[in-house]
């Protein structure tokens, strides 16, 4: 990084932390929507498993991360820190129906929690 910053060209001038917190940070994340879609576009055809696998960080955060799995390869979806809450079956739920939503519930085919398959969806409706 420290030699691509050394062959700047000259009179480069960075932007300052309000443009690059908003204006620049917005266009980058358009650009990851847009290349995301070609995955997430087959999710309707194909459908799309939802694993989740909890772990803990090294400040003894409990973090849970969900992950969309289909032909197409893999998306980050979400990532949860479940440390302030307890660890009961309905909160866990909630958090993984969340996940769920976001990928439409129509595409899930499959929920795979810490590598065990927990739930297999009924066949998704006909179109």
């Amino acid at each position: 990084m420290v030699k691509a910053i050394n062959e700047a060209p000259k009179g480069y001038k960075s932007p300052n932390y309000e443009k690059a917190r908003t204006m620049l940070l917005a266009r980058e994340k358009a650009k990851i929507q847009i290349n995301l879609t070609c995955f997430t576009n087959k999710w309707v055809d194909c459908g799309v498993s939802i694993v989740s696998d909890g772990w803990t960080n090294i400040r003894n955060q409990h973090l849970i991360n969900y992950l969309g799995v289909s032909i197409s390869g893999v998306v980050f979806i979400a990532c949860h820190d479940s440390s302030s809450i307890d660890a009961t079956s309905q909160n866990i739920a909630d958090l993984l129906w969340q996940s769920i939503k976001d990928v439409g519930p129509n595409n899930v085919v499959q929920v795979i929690i810490d590598n065990d398959i927990i739930v297999t969806s009924i066949v998704r409706s006909a179109k």
